[in-house]
């Protein structure tokens, strides 16, 4: 467990406790900001490599399209996790009404949505 108010030496800290156990499949699940932290030091630590299994859960993964492509490849090799959400009539125009209301209440965001954010 790794706080968000973590510095990075408590960061270095748990990866090397990390290192020191057998287990080589992890589970990511926070947010993006100390995420990018997360992996940077991973990979410092050459913890990233082919014995290593790291898996981010949707609240991480949907959030990939805002990232920076820089800390994107701190993450290669990672698995996200993302809900599948069926393309049905019903789906789409309930977003299609999403994205026109929100444009109409806030015209200067881009609404980049997707129907599993929702």
């Amino acid at each position: 467990m790794i706080a968000l108010s973590a510095t990075d030496d408590e960061i270095r800290d748990q990866i090397d406790s990390l290192k020191a156990i057998w287990t080589r499949v992890f589970v990511v699940h926070m947010s993006p900001s100390l995420a990018i932290r997360l992996f940077t030091k991973a990979n410092e630590a050459e913890l990233m490599g082919e014995e290593s299994v790291w898996i981010t859960t949707d609240s991480l993964t949907n959030l990939l399209d805002t990232m920076h492509p820089s800390e994107i490849d701190l993450m290669q090799g990672v698995v996200g996790v993302r809900p599948y959400v069926r393309k049905t009539r019903k789906n789409v125009e309930f977003l299609r009404r999403w994205k026109k209301r929100f444009h109409e209440d806030y015209p200067d965001i881009d609404a980049r949505i997707r129907a599993n954010c929702l």
